[in-house]
């Protein structure tokens, strides 16, 4: 009878420790799974902010060639100044204002649209080489960016809902893991597009 009874329990006991060695790998890989993809989107904003930041340094390249050609369109250079200054102000390290990077970012796309009107305005700037190569690169630039940020958000999307999903949200909220914004134009002003007046 007794080795009964300890047959019974030496039999609940590994089957308790085989329960618990299995809460435990699922913890485990949970961990790193999240983890992983916690520096996924680390990694891919980093390079969006590689491409913003090579983007802003491009323009003042290209409005010493523009203003060769013009100098009164003051008020695109100004725009690029300001959104230069708002990405700054909105992209501290490791928490980064992805709604007013977004709008920082359409304001430069406004702007490049105004800088290419006002090229329309002035041939031989249209046909300068400098300012072909420039625009170019800009033209890369953005479509580069376009790319990154559309994988961004896939990223914080697959991090997201990882981060909500029971049971992975225990580990999540153990790990003190928040949910990530993405990278989208907010302001309904930015959206719209610029007008742009010659006298």
């Amino acid at each position: 009878m007794v080795e009964i009874e300890y047959a019974v329990f030496g039999a609940s006991l590994c089957f308790l420790l085989l329960i618990g060695l299995m809460i435990l790998l699922w913890a485990w890989s949970t961990y790193n799974r999240l983890t992983g993809l916690a520096l996924t989107v680390g990694k891919d904003w980093g390079q969006i902010d590689v491409l913003l930041q090579e983007r802003f340094d491009l323009i003042p390249n290209l409005q010493g060639i523009v203003e060769g050609y013009t100098s009164h369109e003051s008020k695109i250079w100004e725009s690029f100044a300001s959104a230069r200054g708002a990405y700054d102000s909105s992209n501290s390290v490791g928490n980064p204002n992805m709604a007013k990077i977004g709008d920082s970012n359409m304001l430069v796309a406004a702007a490049t649209m105004s800088l290419r009107a006002v090229a329309e305005q002035y041939p031989e700037l249209k046909a300068d080489s400098q300012y072909l190569k420039f625009m170019n690169t800009l033209t890369k630039m953005e479509d580069n960016i376009a790319d990154r940020r559309e994988f961004y958000n896939e990223m914080v999307l697959n991090y997201n809902f990882a981060i909500a999903s029971i049971p992975a949200i225990i580990i999540a909220r153990l790990m003190g893991l928040t949910s990530k914004e993405f990278f989208r134009v907010t302001d309904k002003t930015v959206r719209e597009a610029p007008r742009v007046k010659f006298n």
